[in-house]
């Protein structure tokens, strides 16, 4: 049964884009459903009830006859704008059936990058929405870079190569538009992938010891653009005191507040790599600067 749900897990946690945070029109067009001006609509015999968070789906409600597995699959694709998931999903149901049946309420399954709660009764029942951090829980801000607005939240690792391609590729376009422009605060928080990558941990070490100095975005910059290893001789070209970098690098301060920032992503069951979380939702693509936007908007309506 374990790995029944871990593998549906994981193919939830591999989906690239989502009609989530997309206007009620794209779902309806993705899937041939076509959604009147209501809250819900029908479907064959399923009832389909998007739930709407600043003129966006939030949350994607389904309840279909328990034998009709192929419309609660077809809702799922459109929910997740991915094809892929329509046989796994199929297999999953098919062999956990009777668990479902006799499970005591809805089985909440908590993916990478979304949170789906399904239950089987008298009707197959399900609730698709994205994963959102508990209240409270992304208070402790970390490395801010912008004045005001909502909240960007970055979980990164200097030597993993997905972090390395969003540095590259998408962050430039996040702070360029939302928080050079006061529409959000960005908030980098250091999450070293130690068990994967060996200089993990001394890259964001270091990288505290040029924050202590003021030093917080080139330094950055220069770690995620560069061969990790020679910190010092790559400190020599920015605005940083040399010796009280290399003392820095050798005192437990560092290392304390690289462990402060670890928490949240801790308590966030932080997995993937990269993660990126807009106000309180993770985005499930944060190489798309798009979904930026919707994120943001959506968030602007919880607040």
């Amino acid at each position: 049964m374990q790995r029944y749900l871990l593998f549906v897990l994981f193919v939830l946690g591999l989906l690239a884009s989502a009609q989530i945070a997309e206007p009620l029109a794209a779902l309806a067009q993705y899937s041939g459903i076509r959604a009147p001006l209501g809250n819900s609509f029908s479907y064959q015999e399923t009832t389909i009830t998007p739930k709407l968070l600043g003129r966006l789906v939030e949350q994607v409600g389904y309840v279909g006859p328990v034998a009709d597995t192929q419309v609660a699959t077809k809702v799922l694709v459109a929910a997740t704008a991915d094809p892929g998931i329509a046989q796994p999903f199929q297999n999953w149901l098919s062999k956990n059936t009777v668990w479902l049946g006799q499970a005591d309420g809805p089985v909440q399954l908590d993916a990478s990058r979304y949170r789906l709660s399904i239950s089987l009764g008298k009707a197959l029942e399900y609730t698709l929405g994205p994963f959102e951090a508990p209240r409270g829980t992304l208070d402790s801000l970390s490395h801010i870079t912008g004045a005001k607005g909502l909240i960007i939240s970055e979980f990164s690792d200097f030597e993993c190569p997905h972090y390395r391609r969003l540095a590259a590729a998408t962050l430039p376009g996040v702070m360029n538009q939302y928080a050079a422009t006061g529409k959000a605060h960005f908030a980098y928080y250091q999450f070293p992938l130690m068990q994967i990558y060996p200089q993990a941990m001394p890259a964001v070490i270091v990288s505290e010891c040029a924050v202590a100095q003021g030093n917080l975005c080139p330094y950055h910059h220069a770690l995620f653009n560069s061969p990790l290893g020679d910190y010092s001789n790559l400190a020599k070209g920015l605005a940083i005191n040399i010796e009280k970098f290399e003392a820095c690098t050798k005192a437990p301060a560092a290392r304390a507040a690289v462990n402060v920032q670890l928490t949240p992503g801790k308590k966030l069951s932080v997995n993937s790599a990269p993660t990126v979380f807009v106000g309180p939702f993770k985005l499930p693509n944060p190489y798309g600067l798009n979904a930026y936007k919707r994120y943001l908007q959506m968030a602007a309506a919880v607040e």
